[in-house]
């Protein structure tokens, strides 16, 4: 980043997007609840808003855009200062009590269930370029692959967008299991950041996959996030 003043415009930014989509604001009305992660109580959150308690329902969302924001700042400004204790303690109290709402109202829920231990993935051959190019090219055509990136294990897409700046997709390979690790950035500022900052779920923190079949599947799955998050980017960037 460029200065102190531009690295708070953008925590500005991504704490207001994250406050539409918890609000379910335009244009986040329809956010796809439904692809994130099963073992995350923000899915059930966001799936039976209409039937919270309002009260808690409120209390819950503004301690979590408060997380968010120092999470933010943490990461984008290297602000390493804590959160005071009772903020904390408010933090966990209001989540411990939607917690126990959906217990309580909705126990048969994936959340609730126990855990299978999930089965370790080795490394498999598939040629992941070729799938991410086909992919891309079928649901966001828009976003070039990127001929002259050339660093090991990561593949590039990129689309022009106003003020002569470019918004991307970084993705990165894990060298030990097949797995895929998502990151979008900008070329002015130059700003990379990962895409589980915004949202986190199962497809914007990275997945396993095991077949090409299975890689494909997932990846139309991260391009359905894409849809609800990089239009907002791309239309508010230029303004930061």
């Amino acid at each position: 980043m460029e200065n102190k003043s531009l690295e708070e415009k953008m925590v500005k930014l991504f704490s207001e997007m994250q406050r539409k989509i918890l609000y379910k604001e335009f244009p986040f009305e329809e956010y796809p609840v439904e692809l994130i992660d099963n073992r995350s109580y923000i899915k059930y959150f966001m799936k039976y808003y209409d039937e919270i308690d309002e009260k808690l329902k409120n209390k819950f969302l503004i301690s979590e855009i408060k997380y968010f924001n120092k999470d933010l700042r943490y990461r984008l400004l290297r602000d390493y200062e804590p959160f005071p204790k009772e903020i904390t303690q408010e933090i966990s109290n209001n989540r411990e009590e939607v917690i126990k709402w959906l217990k309580e109202n909705k126990g048969d829920e994936d959340y609730f269930r126990k855990k299978e231990r999930s089965k370790s993935v080795v490394q498999i051959k598939i040629n992941v370029n070729s799938i991410l190019k086909k992919v891309f090219a079928a649901n966001k055509p828009e976003y070039k692959f990127n001929e002259g990136y050339s660093f090991k294990g990561e593949t590039k897409f990129s689309k022009k967008i106003a003020n002569g700046n470019r918004i991307y997709i970084l993705i990165e390979r894990g060298s030990i299991i097949s797995k895929l690790h998502f990151n979008f950035g900008f070329e002015k500022p130059l700003l990379q950041i990962d895409f589980s900052l915004l949202y986190p779920n199962a497809y914007t923190q990275g997945f396993k996959f095991d077949s090409a079949e299975n890689l494909e599947e997932n990846l139309y799955k991260f391009l359905k996030i894409c849809d609800v998050i990089l239009p907002y980017l791309e239309e508010n960037i230029p303004k930061v």
